[in-house]
């Protein structure tokens, strides 16, 4: 697997998050922002992912680790679509600064394919009485609980997710994925 550095300007504040990135890397980038200088000016993240690539976010731990980082940040994080958001992409831009949460005209977002299963959940009953059970099952079994507290923080409706489907910009607005689409500028 290749590794492609995200792209970052720190004059600019921009982060911008490429397929197949290791999420370590991303957090780095934006703690560094965040401790810049600058102050309390927003962190501009693009999210993007070409149509035959796998997404950025791949994996429920990595959502959760950017999600618990851009809530600790002192700057602001707006977000940005410029093409196809799958699963926890599409969450993380939700996640950005209310208002501040943009979509390009022609961008998409696939939802209702969040993979809780990347996580051995399934069978998971609970833990009784006199159950041996590792750290591992015990935090496997929050994940689910930890996603829906997040998605009513997000004011984000449960049943968007229980279905894989497609959102066309406007779409994403209405399901409150975003805020606006960017403008398209006119000569």
């Amino acid at each position: 697997m290749q590794i492609v550095e995200p792209i970052v300007d720190f004059e600019a504040r921009i982060l911008c998050l490429p397929p197949l990135e290791p999420v370590s890397i991303v957090v780095d980038r934006m703690l560094r922002l965040d401790a810049a200088p600058v102050g309390l000016e927003p962190i501009n993240l693009y999210l993007a992912c070409a149509d035959d690539q796998p997404e950025s976010i791949s994996s429920t731990f990595d959502f959760l680790w950017l999600f618990s980082v851009m809530r600790m940040l002192r700057s602001p994080v707006h977000g940005t679509a410029l093409g196809i958001l799958r699963g926890f992409e599409a969450l993380l831009l939700a996640s950005g600064k209310r208002g501040k949460r943009f979509v390009l005209h022609n961008a998409m977002a696939s939802v209702g394919n969040v993979e809780i299963c990347d996580l051995p959940l399934a069978g998971w009953v609970g833990l009784g009485e006199g159950h041996e059970s590792s750290h591992h099952d015990q935090a496997n079994a929050l994940v689910p609980f930890q996603l829906g507290k997040i998605l009513g923080e997000l004011n984000l409706s449960p049943t968007l997710w229980e279905a894989p489907r497609i959102l066309t910009a406007g779409a994403a607005i209405t399901a409150e994925l975003a805020d606006s689409i960017v403008p398209i500028p006119t000569s």
